[in-house]
């Protein structure tokens, strides 16, 4: 098991790892960083389906139950409807139109928590030197709901992978993406380690609502239970916190 399973950490309300002493004690020093958990759950800046590559399947398909990516953050969508989410502010894509770096570089240095609800590896998407030319430092918690891929986006992925080289293909790997955010000045990183299906992403934000929507508390420790246990989905499931 990992060691944040082992019962001496049950009590704590978040568990994270670092890359070093020398990054940890970095952070701890950082006279920019509030008291750890500050974070409320309104704080959140979005990148959401940044190239516009989510389609729901028509007709449905047994393995999506969920919403489009698009679809959820937009006007009437769901995650407007719920507690917090309609706070939330930042970048969804656009077909035909990418977002600019700057803009995107605004966003980040202004985010407090940031979410990647998107396709394939974050940082395919949100480029490297984006993220290592923008001071974080007011960051704690960078959620990476990446990793689903379509065929389409696993073959414009291969097209870009040759394109970028083998050097820049690593940086978008997961534990090296974590510690790019983390050289940055993130506090803690969360992100899927393997490909996986957009219901199990989904999954992650609908319980992340939930979580922030039953009890009153940081950001970090509604994200750690949600984390550990996703809401499943089908044709029944639901959020279950009642919409605002």
């Amino acid at each position: 098991l990992p060691w944040e399973a082992l019962p001496v950490f049950a009590p704590a309300a978040t568990v994270t790892r670092d890359f070093s002493i020398h990054t940890f004690g970095f952070r701890q020093q950082s006279p920019h960083k509030d008291p750890a958990g500050a974070v409320g759950p309104s704080s959140v800046k979005y990148l959401v389906d940044l190239h516009a590559e989510d389609e729901v399947p028509d007709p449905p398909h047994p393995l999506r139950a969920s919403p489009g990516m698009r679809e959820s953050v937009g006007e009437g969508g769901w995650f407007r409807k719920m507690p917090y989410g309609k706070d939330w502010s930042g970048i969804t894509g656009e077909p035909e139109q990418l977002p600019g770096e700057k803009h995107m570089e605004t966003l980040l240095s202004q985010s407090q928590a940031l979410l990647y609800f998107g396709m394939g590896r974050a940082l395919s998407y949100l480029p490297t030197q984006v993220v290592a030319r923008t001071a974080m430092l007011n960051c704690k918690l960078v959620m990476l709901v990446d990793q689903f891929r379509t065929q389409k986006v696993i073959s414009n992925q291969i097209a870009a992978d040759m394109r970028i080289g083998d050097s820049q293909v690593r940086l978008q790997q997961p534990y090296e993406t974590a510690a790019l955010f983390a050289m940055r000045g993130v506090s803690c990183v969360l992100l899927n380690h393997l490909p996986t299906l957009a219901d199990h992403n989904f999954g992650f934000l609908t319980s992340l609502m939930n979580k922030m929507g039953q009890a009153a508390g940081t950001l970090a420790a509604a994200a750690r239970a949600a984390a550990e246990s996703p809401a499943p989905l089908g044709a029944d499931a639901k959020p279950k916190s009642k919409p605002t």
